[in-house]
């Protein structure tokens, strides 16, 4: 059985259990977050158990014990709500248990992981760490400031003749009462440098160097295999900075084929964190280099699969399924 870890409402795990479905292939979605507000747990080892781990979740959507499981698509890492009508006390002590207990008990499934376990997504989420990476693997990457010094951050500006941009160090998501929200890149402007002291009091942030760009690629990697698309984003003034500020039907996406000596670099980036699957972003310059920008361990690419045809939820079926592909996409 292949169990996938998710909300019901995900678009991603719609369209591959449908995949599954076609193949004959048996598979669950659980969210790990109803788990914790209305369903159970239970695990069980033992030195005369039969197997190393005896361990049962169950929510609404059915009940799936350890044993039967092959593989595990995390595909969105919830945060644990635990019941509104607790005090804030024992609602912070609830989240913190259930998510040691679902975490713990994670590890322990032997199973195949995509894009990984938790600990794995969580440690491959640093930009910093993200950028050494790349670097190490023979990419550009931009001049890169993290910093919680206002006084650096001026100095960064002055050096890059007011062409930078700031990003949070992480891929982190902000979710209140249902909704999540999340902060673009966005382009530093001389006024923006007045807020920035209390700002950078409460957390520190990241800048970094504009590139000047030809074109933005969103490379996927499953497992071994890599699929690259070009999104046009310099003819679309909206997402000239931030990507996910673009507007689909004006800004053309297509199919853009690396070399295979590229696609083993960013193949290794992906094992070298410890995944399994992760999308990249790079900017290609004028001069056709490529500048490494981020990975990110759960993005999307579904949007990308529909206007380019990528076959990439066949990947991942494939992977779920543990068919292995003759050869690279």
């Amino acid at each position: 059985m292949i169990l996938i870890l998710t909300h019901d409402k995900d678009a991603h795990a719609l369209e591959v259990e449908r995949r599954l479905q076609a193949r004959g292939k048996p598979f669950a979605r659980i969210s790990p977050r109803d788990v914790a507000r209305g369903g159970w747990l239970s695990a069980r080892t033992s030195d005369d158990a039969r197997d190393t781990l005896d361990l049962t979740l169950a929510t609404s959507a059915g009940i799936v014990r350890a044993r039967d499981i092959e593989s595990v698509w995390l595909r969105r890492l919830e945060a644990i709500e635990n019941d509104p009508l607790a005090t804030e006390t024992w609602s912070q002590y609830a989240t913190v248990e259930w998510a040691y207990a679902l975490n713990g008990l994670y590890d322990a499934m032997n199973a195949r992981w995509l894009p990984g376990r938790p600990h794995d997504i969580l440690g491959a989420d640093g930009k910093l760490t993200q950028l050494a990476r790349a670097r190490r693997a023979g990419f550009r990457i931009p001049d890169t400031l993290l910093t919680s010094n206002v006084e650096e951050v001026f100095a960064f500006h002055e050096t890059h003749r007011g062409r930078i941009i700031s990003k949070l160090p992480s891929s982190t998501l902000l979710e209140q009462r249902g909704q999540t929200f999340v902060r673009f890149t966005h382009r530093v402007t001389r006024s923006d440098l007045g807020y920035l002291a209390s700002t950078l009091r409460r957390a520190p942030c990241l800048f970094q160097e504009q590139i000047e760009k030809k074109t933005e690629l969103r490379v996927t990697v499953v497992g071994d295999r890599v699929f690259s698309a070009s999104i046009d984003t310099a003819r679309n003034r909206q997402c000239l900075v931030d990507s996910r500020r673009l507007d689909t039907e004006h800004t053309p996406h297509h199919p853009f084929p690396l070399d295979a000596a590229v696609n083993a670099k960013i193949v290794d980036i992906v094992r070298g964190s410890g995944l399994t699957y992760a999308t990249l972003d790079f900017i290609v310059r004028p001069d056709d280099e490529l500048v490494f920008l981020e990975l990110n361990p759960a993005g999307q690419y579904l949007w990308i699969e529909q206007l380019t045809g990528l076959p990439i939820s066949e990947a991942i079926c494939d992977y779920l399924v543990g068919d292995v592909p003759a050869q690279q996409e």
